[in-house]
């Protein structure tokens, strides 16, 4: 049963593309954003401020972001663990102005730096600030379907123990 488990985890991984290194404390910057729409969304031109954003370079080193890494093309499970990270940032930090999250696509050349830095080359959820940033992408790969409550909660701890 657990071996079923780990392929199932292997699979869904290879379906989405995701094979980035690990990345437990790797230096991170906090970047403001631009929006491009990434034709994954059917938002108004207004909503499309807060989606399918490209990174540009300017660093906010007193903020902490929720990283959320994607190609163009996303399976189910790419696109849950994006809107479980959005909607936990949107909800639990509304009224922070230290917490962002950002959507990166890195299939797009404007985001192709700040995937390198972060040595990322997949679908990723990471959360960190100037100094570090902690990638939970098997966690959020787990748990965004089949208890996205759990998710929210690691997101949420993790955003407030690099508030401190």
């Amino acid at each position: 049963m657990k071996s079923i488990y780990i392929l199932s985890i292997l699979f869904i991984f290879a379906a989405c593309g995701t094979k980035q290194a690990t990345n437990k404390k790797a230096e991170t910057k906090t970047v403001k954003t631009e929006k491009t729409d990434c034709g994954d969304c059917s938002a108004t031109a207004e909503q499309k401020q807060s989606c399918c954003g490209s990174a540009s370079a300017k660093v906010e080193s007193d903020k902490v972001t929720v990283f959320y890494f994607h190609g163009d093309r996303r399976c189910a499970t790419c696109k849950a663990v994006g809107k479980v990270a959005k909607n936990t940032v949107e909800e639990k930090f509304a009224n922070n102005s230290k917490v962002e999250f950002l959507d990166v696509n890195i299939d797009q050349a404007a985001n192709a730096a700040l995937a390198e830095k972060m040595k990322i080359s997949g679908s990723a959820l990471c959360i960190g600030n100037s100094t570090n940033a902690e990638n939970i992408t098997m966690f959020a790969f787990s748990n965004a379907r089949s208890n996205p409550a759990a998710l929210s909660q690691k997101v949420e701890e993790l955003v407030k123990s690099k508030l401190k």
